[in-house]
């Protein structure tokens, strides 16, 4: 989907959670925003500080707040870019392979993705049957403004609720269209709806990836016209266009009035949308800085780097005393816009914590091996677990073991006879051969280069989703090479 859509599309792929480093930026943005990673959830992110004008703060909440929309809107264009019929057409992707333009991505993992314009609809979307023992799917229907619309679609959460189709209505269509009174229904509020479909992987082998294709190629989209469902080829008149990250704060403004005409914001927070008004920020209004003073002005041009820069380079979550941390919840925001806009810089479409839940690590010296052990009474309670590890921005750095990936659902998997499971991260092979041990090599990075492991958690179980379940430490040792 191009750089950046898979970027920021590819939904887990991105996993969202996280960059990296606890470090804060220059003094420079952190007068505009600072993010505290040890705060509790909800005060982790601030706004604002001594020497920055009332009119800066709420540009910059301003422009934290309709990010996610501006994100989104990207990436349907960008997916537009690269096939011109995309917008209403189901874009399967075949196989997880490295990308250098995707920060986090899962080599766990083959998405579908589709955007559909509910001005065209309303719509029926087909999804494959598919069993709890065949694989992991979620489907995952979000707003533009990354809402994610419930009930969640899983195969092994609500398998025995799945239907295999949905419809969805929005825009100026209604529900009196409906064909089928037992059909599952969404309302999406926004202008366009964003559906991503995940399936884990397992092996990556021929075998699976031909029957992940094949389940692929049963996603339909058809509309509900005339009493009746119709295939047909969904076309989107685009709204403008979409700059670079880092783009001036006034073009910025001037898309997202344009696309809250149609998209409008949820009514949650009706004193912090009135203070954007008068501002010029909101659906069909003029951001116009001609009325600010010129130091307010000069102030506001820093909001877009400065924003990106400490999103992405702060570690928000859930801290374990085993010095991993848990990713917080996506999917679902209600007023935390904050939080939101968080997720949509480190992992936009990312989905609820019900299907995935993320946790990363600090960063760990790649001139050193380590070992983490999963002994028998510490397995994660999960459909699977999959483990990686990224360079400092995100990225998945080659080896020439072509190994990026080891999940709890592999056929490459060493277990000892009790299901121990012991990971060791290192640059040669190890000597050690005894059952239970798996090597994750680091020969990609330079010593005194950091590699950062990361661990999603596929349909978790209680104790992970309340963040009660120690993921093992990562502890030093020394290698027998």
């Amino acid at each position: 989907m191009l750089q950046h859509l898979l970027r920021i599309a590819l939904l887990g792929s991105a996993a969202l959670s996280t960059a990296w480093c606890d470090e804060m930026p220059a003094d420079s943005c952190s007068r505009y925003l600072t993010l505290d990673p040890k705060a509790r959830d909800d005060k982790q992110i601030h706004i604002g500080g001594d020497g920055v004008s009332p009119e800066t703060s709420t540009i910059m909440r301003a422009y934290a707040y309709y990010y996610p929309l501006y994100a989104s809107y990207r990436a349907l264009v960008v997916s537009s870019w690269v096939r011109r019929d995309s917008v209403g057409t189901v874009m399967n992707y075949d196989a997880p392979t490295i990308r250098s333009s995707v920060p986090r991505q899962s080599m766990a993992a083959v998405y579908s993705s589709v955007f559909l314009d509910q001005d065209k609809g309303p719509f029926r979307v087909t999804y494959p049957m598919v069993s709890p023992n065949e694989t992991f799917l979620s489907v995952s229907i979000l707003d533009l403004f990354t809402e994610q619309l419930l009930p969640t679609i899983n195969s092994q959460f609500n398998s025995t609720e799945l239907t295999g189709s949905f419809e969805l209505y929005g825009g100026n269509n209604s529900m009196s269209l409906a064909l089928e009174s037992n059909a599952t229904r969404f309302t999406c509020q926004t202008q366009y709806c964003w559906i991503a479909m995940r399936f884990f992987v397992s092996d990556r082998s021929p075998e699976e990836l031909e029957k992940i294709k094949r389940w692929q190629n049963e996603i339909r989209v058809e509309t509900i016209h005339d009493g009746q469902y119709e295939t047909t080829q969904v076309t989107m008149p685009m709204l403008g266009e979409v700059g670079q990250a880092g783009e001036s704060v006034e073009s910025f403004f001037d898309l997202v009035n344009r696309l809250a005409e149609s998209s409008p914001p949820q009514p949650e927070l009706p004193i912090l949308l009135d203070s954007f008004k008068r501002l010029g920020i909101g659906p069909g209004l003029k951001f116009d800085t001609s009325s600010l003073s010129p130091d307010v002005q000069k102030e506001i041009q820093n909001i877009p780097s400065c924003f990106e820069e400490v999103m992405l380079n702060t570690n928000l979550g859930v801290q374990s005393s085993s010095g991993w941390k848990y990713a917080i919840d996506a999917g679902q925001y209600g007023e935390n816009y904050l939080e939101r806009a968080y997720i949509a810089v480190n992992g936009l479409g990312a989905t609820i914590p019900r299907d995935i839940i993320y946790a990363s690590h600090d960063g760990l010296d790649a001139q050193y091996a380590y070992k983490m052990d999963f002994t028998a009474d510490s397995i994660p309670e999960t459909y699977a677990w999959s483990m990686q590890i990224y360079n400092q921005e995100g990225k998945i750095e080659k080896n020439p073991e072509n190994i990026y990936d080891i999940n709890s659902r592999s056929s490459a998997l060493n277990r000892t006879e009790d299901g121990s499971v012991t990971i060791l991260f290192q640059k040669n092979q190890p000597v050690d051969a005894s059952a239970g041990i798996n090597w994750m090599p680091t020969s990609g990075y330079q010593d005194g280069e950091s590699f950062l492991p990361l661990i999603r958690f596929y349909s978790p179980g209680e104790s992970i989703l309340s963040r009660e379940y120690q993921i093992p430490k990562i502890t030093k040792y020394i290698a027998n090479e």
